[in-house]
C-alpha cells in the first residue's frame, strides 16, 4: 500500500477525529490530540519527523512523493497482535496539558488506518 504524505496526514486526523476524540474522558489529552490534529492539518511535513526516524527509516521507502507502508503496517501488525497493544506518550504542553498522557494503539487501531487510507489509495490510482 502506498500513500502521499497528505493522504496519510489525512488518514491519521480522521483516525484521531472518529476513534479516538470520543473515547478519552481526560480534557487534558483531548486537547494534546486536538494540537497532533490541528498541527498535522496545518503543516503535514511534521509527518517527516516521525519517517525520518532509524527505525521507520528502515521500514518505509519513499519514491516521488510516495510512501509504502506495506511493510511498515505488517510489521506494526504483527507485533502488535503478540503484545496486545502499545503505549505511546504524548508530552506535556505546560498551561494546558502539565503531565504527559498516553494512549494505546492496537491492531485493530492499524486496520482502522488502513482502512481510512484504502478508499483513498483506490482513487488516487483509478
Amino acid at each position: 500500500m502506498t500513500a502521499t504524505k497528505t493522504q496519510l496526514v489525512n488518514a491519521i486526523v480522521k483516525f484521531i477525529e472518529t476513534d479516538l476524540m470520543d473515547f478519552v474522558g481526560d480534557r487534558h489529552m483531548k486537547f494534546v490530540l486536538a494540537m497532533i490534529k490541528d498541527s498535522l492539518k496545518e503543516n503535514e511535513d511534521l509527518i517527516d519527523f516521525f519517517f525520518k526516524t532509524p527505525i521507520m527509516a528502515s521500514i518505509v521507502s519513499e519514491e516521488d512523493g510516495k510512501y509504502d507502508l506495506t511493510h511498515f503496517f505488517s510489521v506494526l501488525k504483527g507485533v502488535l497482535s503478540e503484545y496486545d497493544s502499545y503505549s505511546i506518550t504524548l508530552p506535556k504542553i505546560p498551561l494546558f496539558s502539565p503531565t504527559e498522557k498516553n494512549i494505546k494503539i492496537s491492531a485493530e487501531d492499524v486496520d482502522k488506518l488502513i482502512k481510512y487510507l484504502t478508499p483513498i489509495s483506490a482513487e488516487a490510482t483509478v
